[in-house]
């Protein structure tokens, strides 16, 4: 569903202006790092959901706008979970994660929608794992 969302927005962000959103999306980036700098898992958790949610809200849709406030909790714990067990174990892979937002900002930017859509398939399927190991991990049954 988040892809969907995201998809559509972009389509619909790239036939406009976008230098306003350009520089939110900046600054929801800068909010992320400033994050991480303070080991903050849940404060970056919610300025990433943030940052996709400043994309989505730019085309004034409605209705896409409610269907991404109805899976925004979901996906506002699923990536609360990641962040936390990265930001224990492997927090320099956070400069991947700015370096991804950062490649967003460039494909909006020049609208570019094959890119837009290879990061937003690298960001959602590097979360997608995490959440798959983490939950496998908890549910396996000691033999």
């Amino acid at each position: 569903m988040r892809l969907m969302i995201e998809s559509f927005s972009f389509e619909r962000m790239s036939k406009k202006d976008v230098s306003k959103v350009v520089l939110e999306l900046h600054k929801k980036l800068e909010m992320m790092k400033v994050a991480v700098k303070f080991d903050d898992a849940a404060e970056f958790a919610l300025q990433d959901i943030l940052f996709h949610q400043t994309m989505i809200e730019s085309i004034h849709h409605k209705q896409l706008e409610k269907l991404w406030i109805s899976i925004k909790p979901t996906m506002l714990i699923l990536n609360l979970i990641s962040m936390e067990e990265r930001m224990k174990f492997n927090k320099d892979d956070f400069e991947r994660i700015f370096k991804n937002h950062h490649e967003y900002i460039l494909t909006v930017e020049q609208r570019d929608r094959k890119g837009y859509k290879e990061v937003l398939h690298m960001n959602f399927d590097d979360v997608h794992e995490e959440i798959d190991d983490l939950f496998y991990s908890q549910t396996k049954e000691e033999i």
